[in-house]
């Protein structure tokens, strides 16, 4: 496995607290021995430490998983070299080997846990033999009849500086796992729209293909009949009938040939600054007179510009509007913009009494809709959602009981391809 080290930034942190601890160590070693071996070796140990963590600090951009065994490695031979001239396994602070196969169990697989866990029982054993001595730090030195003296002193504050450093760290790391793993359900719901979006635009685009040659036989057909019926004497109303019938299968045919080039599909097409003045106007010559009459815009938002694609935009905005205005018969719609250097936002707000959070959180599910059998397939909010997700924004629901509920577009001003 290649690429930048995972949880870098708390890593280095934890080895900048590690030298920190071992430079308290040496201040404290120089009052505790005369021995001029053991505080150089600690000394130029402490500055190996010192210079490995500079290094990585700078290089963090650069450093590779396949390079933390390694490391590891290296740390614990700096902690064994430490402990050898300051007290070997009498030392306190021997503790923080099991540091070392926490991080190697975190951070790079078993394999390598095993090994650095090996290594530092290996090392602690070799450290009750092999050290320089420190009687104030030997459980059996002289001073050993007093009950808290500097052995236990030390392992007390061995054990809270370690205690510590593992729940910050640890934490740390188990809060980052679950916003990973919220991130993760996110891009599965996402995933699964896409999924969705791919059957429905399938199946329009199938509809649309096999609807149009009855559509296209049934409207030659209307036509010629209006066309014959126009040179005969009293047959207005079949004429009229005739004519109703033409005008509804041309309305068709527009519908069905829009499907088929768009298949709910709108990559390559072209953002652009579209005043918002236009989109509520063509918005409104899709509505009935009486649902145009009931929808109600903040006046400031009509002095404002949306960057996207139009068509789709406005396909998604109709869908929001239509809802709404079903949902509360006789209320107002409410639409307002907004926009600033980073986003866009549209609120869609209908004026009813709210709906309960378990169909709330269902807006939005194809096939799912709250009307009476036959007027809605529930895919108007769900191919609105597609679209927007696709701009990089998002669609979400507010509902409060008795205050309505709103439909909230969010999206990017950036110029990004879609």
């Amino acid at each position: 496995m290649q690429g930048t080290l995972p949880h870098l930034s708390w890593f280095i942190q934890f080895r900048w607290l590690v030298v920190l601890t071992q430079f308290l160590l040496l201040s404290l070693l120089t009052n505790l021995t005369r021995n001029e071996t053991a505080l150089w070796g600690f000394a130029l140990t402490f500055l190996s430490s010192l210079m490995s963590t500079v290094l990585i600090s700078i290089k963090k951009n650069e450093l590779k998983h396949s390079q933390l065994g390694p490391i590891l490695l290296f740390d614990t031979a700096v902690l064994t070299l430490l402990l050898y001239f300051s007290g070997g396994a009498h030392n306190p602070f021997s503790l923080f080997f099991v540091t070392q196969v926490a991080l190697a169990a975190i951070l790079i697989g078993e394999r390598w846990t095993w090994i650095i866990a090996i290594l530092s029982s290996i090392c602690y054993g070799a450290l009750f033999f092999f050290s320089f001595e420190l009687s104030a730090l030997s459980p059996h030195s002289a001073n050993q009849h007093d009950s808290f003296s500097l052995h236990l002193q030390g392992m007390w504050i061995a054990f809270s500086i370690l205690a510590a450093t593992q729940a910050v760290f640890f934490t740390r790391i188990v809060r980052a796992l679950g916003e990973r793993e919220a991130e993760l359900r996110e891009l599965s719901t996402k995933a699964q729209r896409s999924e969705r979006l791919a059957s429905v635009t399938a199946l329009a685009a199938s509809a649309a293909h096999e609807l149009n040659t009855p559509l296209s036989s049934i409207k030659l057909s209307a036509g010629e009949i209006v066309e014959k019926l126009s040179a005969m004497q009293g047959v207005d109303a079949l004429k009229s009938d005739a004519a109703l019938i033409l005008a509804e299968v041309t309305r068709c045919s527009a519908v069905l040939e829009r499907l088929r080039q768009e298949a709910g599909d709108i990559e390559g097409q072209i953002r652009e600054e579209v005043p918002f003045e236009d989109i509520v106007s063509e918005l409104r010559g899709r509505l009935s007179n009486k649902g145009a009459e009931r929808v109600s815009v903040d006046e400031a938002s009509l002095d404002l510009s949306i960057l996207s694609p139009r068509r789709p935009l406005i396909e998604a905005l109709s869908a929001l509007v239509k809802n709404a205005l079903e949902s509360t018969p006789g209320a107002l719609v409410d639409i307002k913009a907004t926009r600033n250097q980073s986003e866009q936002k549209i609120v869609v707000r209908d004026n009813g009494g709210g709906l309960p959070p378990e169909i709330l959180g269902r807006i939005g599910e194809p096939f799912f809709t709250t009307k009476d059998g036959g007027r809605g397939l529930g895919l108007g909010v769900f191919l609105a959602r597609s679209f927007i997700e696709k701009l990089g924004g998002s669609l979400s629901f507010r509902s409060e009981k008795g205050l309505g509920t709103e439909a909230i577009l969010i999206f990017p001003v950036e110029n990004v391809a879609v």
